[in-house]
């Protein structure tokens, strides 16, 4: 999970997704695919994280770009197994 930074994928996956229902995660998923395009360098997702007001901090760089894919990657992983 996130680079072990959990003690295991579904520690990271109910962290993460406990609040959300499949709308929301669906909303979430097509919003990181649309940050994720390539289109914004390291450091400005940093500053696009650091306006989200969470209490979660990356020290080092490419951090913030690796949680973010990894989620996206959860979250397309699951969904794409719900259509199934």
């Amino acid at each position: 999970a996130f680079e072990k930074g959990f003690s295991s994928d579904e520690e990271f996956r109910e962290l993460v997704f406990e609040r959300l229902d499949g709308a929301a995660r669906k909303r979430l998923l097509d919003f990181l695919n649309s940050i994720l395009d390539g289109r914004y360098d390291d450091r400005q997702l940093e500053e696009l994280w650091s306006k989200t007001d969470t209490d979660w901090a990356f020290f080092r760089p490419g951090d913030t770009r690796r949680y973010l894919t990894a989620i996206r990657n959860e979250l397309a992983n699951e969904l794409g197994h719900q259509r199934r």
